[in-house]
């Protein structure tokens, strides 16, 4: 239980982004904070999803605080090292608390906790004559002679002192220059595709690898885009890679999305028309504009709360991985009925024991991968003969590497550009007869929900088509759309950049929605 008092929940048939509410929240502390001719700063802004405030004032300043953020409608929750609990003052220690807004579409909570501000009741210690934090973050204690000298810093609208490790932090962090996405898709039942497919034979030993269910389009990718828009905080521009074809896209996200065919990024012609994912992934570190780091996804990796920079990438910009405790490379032979995923992962093996002594058995989370344009750079000049084994290839093939993925990974962690990362993560088969109940936990509350998950269709089955529609159903209540649009190429039969500028997806700022209710 967080809170006995009963706060004013946000309706609306629109939702706001994650920086959207933040930005309200952040005006109304520093407001709050200054009636009360108390001190505010910037502590943290790039550690986690929440911007991070110390508030520095007499326990009478902070009592004030918290009944002017209860009567401006603010939930108000106290955090213990990983839990949430009801919020209380405290004379004798420092303590955290979690500022938000409830927000619904119909009744799920899309917005709640883990989309609120930080906020960090300093104590004076009269023994080293400091303010001090109940958490260390970038700092943990501070004399006045110092906090009168900080620089002033404007995040997401409002200007307030920052402690000189959380600048310090900022100014190297990826969240700074913010993150690009970069999805693959392809619709299966486009005829004109459909017909170039059948010029290529497939592999007869790649188990699955030509399957029908690998190339369908469903309502994922709308669905992805929301999730994106709505819950990673520091995104960037969107990039979809496709081969001639123009997926629908939210008309909210018009402005921030490009198409891009698979010419602008394979070098030799010969290898087009590909139908190769791995193939394809090889090239997505060559899109023209894409920003140093991006995130990599597939059209069924949704974000099911909050996430930002720091969930991919450490504090030096260093790759995070996630190694799976469910699945590891198997020792089967060339030559043998294989998924085409374990495949790439055994001759993605031999290369590491060629190159870096190395025996890799891990496998990864199919999760967005956060990638370093330059790294895969520079595992391209060093592992050509990777790319030679792949990117010729029409279909899955028996001599493919996984490069973006899980190559990556490994090679990463070889030359010291990854770390070991974790992720609250779900991945759900629609051919599954169970995969209804278990789907269900993308309604859990969001403070112990899923960061991503995936919804994969590894094969089809009889339940495929009710899962789909209970899916789409889940979907539609925790994803509210708003129009859609097709793009269409222009007469050249090139895919333009969708610089369309329509809608946001909320036109009130969450302000005027609790006056309103209030």
């Amino acid at each position: 239980m967080i809170d006995d008092r009963r706060y004013p929940e946000l309706q609306s048939d629109t939702c706001p982004t994650l920086r959207e509410l933040q930005s309200n929240i952040l005006a109304q502390i520093a407001n709050i904070v200054a009636d009360v001719d108390a001190r505010l700063y910037f502590s943290d802004l790039v550690l986690s999803p929440r911007p991070v405030l110390w508030v520095c004032g007499t326990p009478d300043q902070a009592a004030q605080i918290v009944t002017g953020l209860r009567e401006a409608g603010l939930w108000l929750a106290q955090l213990v090292g990983r839990r949430v609990k009801r919020f209380e003052l405290s004379d004798t220690t420092p303590v955290t608390g979690l500022v938000f807004v409830k927000y619904l579409y119909g009744d799920v909570v899309v917005h709640g906790a883990t989309s609120g501000v930080e906020l960090e009741f300093c104590l004076w210690s009269k023994d080293i004559s400091a303010w001090h934090a109940g958490r260390a973050g970038v700092e943990h204690s501070a004399d006045p002679i110092y906090l009168d000298e900080l620089d002033n810093f404007t995040y997401l609208g409002t200007t307030l002192p920052i402690l000189r490790n959380a600048k310090a932090v900022w100014d190297r962090h990826p969240a700074r220059d913010k993150i690009d996405l970069v999805y693959t898709w392809v619709d299966g039942n486009d005829p004109a595709w459909q017909a170039r497919k059948a010029t290529v034979s497939p592999d007869p030993v790649m188990a699955q690898a030509n399957s029908a269910v690998r190339f369908e389009s469903g309502s994922e990718l709308s669905y992805s885009l929301i999730s994106a828009w709505r819950y990673f905080g520091d995104l960037g521009h969107i990039y979809i890679v496709t081969d001639r074809q123009t997926p629908s896209i939210p008309d909210a996200l018009a402005d921030r999305v490009t198409i891009v065919d698979h010419t602008e990024i394979f070098d030799d012609p010969a290898h087009l028309p590909t139908f190769n994912s791995h193939a394809i992934e090889a090239y997505l570190h060559r899109i023209p504009g894409l920003r140093r780091r991006f995130l990599y996804l597939n059209d069924d990796m949704l974000f099911g709360r909050p996430t930002s920079a720091s969930t991919f990438f450490d504090t030096t910009g260093r790759s995070l991985r996630f190694a799976s405790s469910a699945a590891a490379i198997p020792h089967s032979c060339p030559g043998s009925v294989v998924s085409a995923a374990d495949a790439a992962a055994r001759n993605n093996r031999d290369i590491l024991l060629k190159h870096f002594d190395v025996f890799a058995f891990q496998k990864f989370k199919h999760t967005p991968m956060g990638i370093d344009r330059d790294v895969m750079n520079q595992m391209e000049a060093d592992l050509p003969e990777v790319w030679a084994a792949t990117v010729g290839n029409a279909l899955r093939s028996e001599r493919d590497h996984s490069i973006i993925g899980h190559l990556y990974c490994h090679y990463t962690a070889c030359i010291g550009q990854s770390v070991p990362g974790a992720i609250r993560y779900g991945y759900f088969d629609l051919g599954y007869h169970d995969f209804k109940s278990r789907f269900d936990a993308v309604l859990a509350r969001d403070w112990v929900g899923l960061d991503v998950f995936c919804v994969n269709e590894s094969i089809g089955t009889r339940h495929t088509k009710t899962n789909r529609r209970h899916m789409d159903a889940v979907f539609g209540q925790i994803y509210p759309m708003g129009p859609v649009t097709r793009q269409t190429p222009d007469q050249s039969g090139s895919n333009p950049k969708l610089i369309t500028r329509l809608a946001p997806f909320i036109r009130r700022r969450a302000s005027k929605a609790i006056r309103v209710i209030r």
